[in-house]
């Protein structure tokens, strides 16, 4: 077959322009903004969907460089912001510790440890009693409810009951802001 100088070869962009827009537009949840799912996008979003453990954007870095070797973490970090503003992942932030991700976006609650970052999913849900109660003392019209449960996980609160049982022995660290001389100092008259 001959090709006249007319003729071009198929790029990967005239493939992707091929395809569905839905299929171009990745795995979007209803409702949520279109986003393009770029190979990297689909990397971060199949780590963190892979995921149990709701990692930090370091963590999903160095599980996706574990693949692509040549990605770097501000292409990850660019990732998860964009999959996370299309409602592909869910951002969980614990006070001072590094944001963690989840990929599981149906309802569901979580559980945080405010002593070490540590995140457990619970899937208690709330009775319609609570819900109409909800309903009721704000007057909205319930769309979503995300309950996040803040604490110390089991390891936090052993080894802070282990902390304070220390210092109650008599084992407490001596106050620094008393002058230990100016008790036994003797008073001027």
């Amino acid at each position: 077959m001959r090709h006249s100088r007319h003729t071009r070869r198929s790029t990967g962009r005239e493939a992707e322009s091929s395809r569905s827009g839905a299929e171009r537009k990745g795995m979007n949840e209803p409702g949520a903004p279109p986003i393009r799912m770029t190979m990297q996008r689909r990397a971060v979003l199949q780590v963190v969907r892979e995921a149990r453990d709701h990692p930090t954007a370091m963590e999903i870095f160095e599980r996706v460089r574990a693949r692509y070797p040549h990605i770097a973490y501000s292409t990850v970090y660019t990732a998860l912001n964009a999959l996370v503003e299309a409602g592909l992942v869910r951002e969980l932030r614990i006070g001072k510790h590094p944001t963690r991700y989840d990929g599981r976006t149906e309802h569901h609650h979580h559980a945080l440890c405010e002593g070490c970052g540590r995140v457990v999913e619970v899937e208690v849900g709330l009775c319609t009693c609570q819900m109409e109660a909800i309903r009721s003392e704000t007057g909205f019209q319930v769309r979503q409810l995300h309950v996040e449960i803040r604490g110390l996980c089991p390891e936090c609160r052993a080894r802070k009951e282990s902390e304070d049982a220390h210092a109650g022995s008599g084992h407490a660290k001596p106050d620094l802001d008393v002058d230990p001389g100016a008790a036994s100092a003797p008073a001027r008259g």
